[in-house]
């Protein structure tokens, strides 16, 4: 998936590498709190082999990293594969699943009904061909959950794969707050439901669809390490990513609202996104994390300035500051922000708890 602010071309140049100079060993135990795309913590899985710890509040997030982090092995689907076409080719079976699933017929339903141009609300987040599968593959996995071919983890796995799926021909610029006017290229293409790897570790890795601030209140949640990305400004990720939210829930008795099919949010509303309040919280939560080190990365053009982060942190710990400057992303023509600035800077701050 393609996120704005995302922390995918700073993870082996700069974040990984300051975090491992500044502990000098490995994570024993890995908590990335701001759950996202899973960028840095999915790095970590690979590299290190330890345990991870995740939350985020919204569930397309949590399904997708579910997968991704949860899910450490092979998946089997031995209920389902009997159940599906036979067929001489030795492909393995996941392949298989997504094969099925990518050649079932479109259902105009509630994903084509709420989202496309084709129906009353003439939203156009994709083409309508491309939403009627969407919906066949949505309905699909419910009956298999239904049926109890599937299990919770199999599941997760085929809604991640119809998420990241669609994300790539949506008629947005990244974000689903608007879509565009006229149907771009990409978004006229039709959808190929495709596969999502599987890294394999030993570890018993948790996801939790939980506020942050719950989680490091919560004394159960052991911690070693801990990674902290909160949102920089005051546009909320659940009003960013509401579509997929609606794909991730398919809960078809909820309301969708305005223009642009806005579900309600108000218990996905983030205090990080909030100038008021983003201090405090941000204060609550590193003071209630039982961890060694605590590494927050925040970018320099949002709500929290550094100095006030460097507050916060340098009262009780061993504290350093890491910048580095990068090519701020850009969505929209030049002559329509309301910022000159063509470069940014990624602090790291950096905390080794002395207890």
């Amino acid at each position: 998936m393609y996120y704005m602010w995302n922390k995918n071309r700073l993870v082996k140049s700069f974040l990984i590498p300051t975090m491992e100079k500044f502990m000098w060993r490995k994570p024993k135990i890995f908590s990335d709190l701001f759950l996202w795309t899973g960028s840095v913590a999915i790095w970590i899985k690979q590299e290190y082999q330890c345990k991870i710890i995740w939350s985020d509040l919204q569930l397309y997030s949590v399904i997708i990293n579910k997968h991704l982090i949860e899910n450490i092995k092979e998946l089997k689907f031995s209920k389902l594969k009997k159940h599906l076409p036979k067929t001489n080719d030795k492909v393995d079976i996941h392949l298989r699943v997504c094969k099925f699933l990518n050649d079932l017929e479109g259902t105009e339903w509630y994903i084509f009904e709420n989202f496309c141009p084709g129906w009353k609300f003439n939203r156009q987040y994709f083409t309508d061909n491309n939403w009627k599968r969407a919906d066949s593959i949505r309905l699909k996995i419910n009956e298999w959950e239904k049926l109890k071919l599937i299990t919770k983890k199999e599941r997760n796995y085929l809604l991640a794969c119809l998420i990241e799926s669609i994300d790539k021909v949506a008629n947005t610029t990244s974000v689903y707050w608007a879509y565009l006017k006229n149907i771009k290229n990409a978004a006229n293409k039709d959808m190929v439901y495709s596969d999502i790897w599987i890294f394999t570790n030993h570890n018993d890795n948790k996801i939790y669809q939980k506020d942050a601030n719950l989680v490091a209140k919560d004394k159960s949640i052991k911690h070693d390490v801990v990674y902290l990305d909160p949102p920089y400004n005051s546009r909320q990720y659940a009003s960013n990513y509401h579509v997929l939210e609606t794909i991730a829930e398919y809960d078809t008795s909820v309301e969708l609202k305005w223009k642009t099919g806005m579900r309600n949010y108000d218990d996905q509303k983030s205090k990080y996104s909030r100038k008021w309040e983003a201090y405090k919280a941000l204060e609550e939560l590193v003071t209630n994390i039982d961890a060694n080190y605590i590494f927050i990365s925040y970018n320099s053009d949002w709500l929290l300035k550094k100095e006030q982060i460097k507050e916060i942190l340098s009262k009780r710990w061993e504290y350093k500051f890491e910048p580095y400057k990068y090519r701020r992303y850009k969505a929209d023509k030049t002559e329509n922000r309301n910022h000159n600035e063509t470069d940014l800077f990624e602090h790291l701050h950096c905390l080794k708890i002395t207890k």
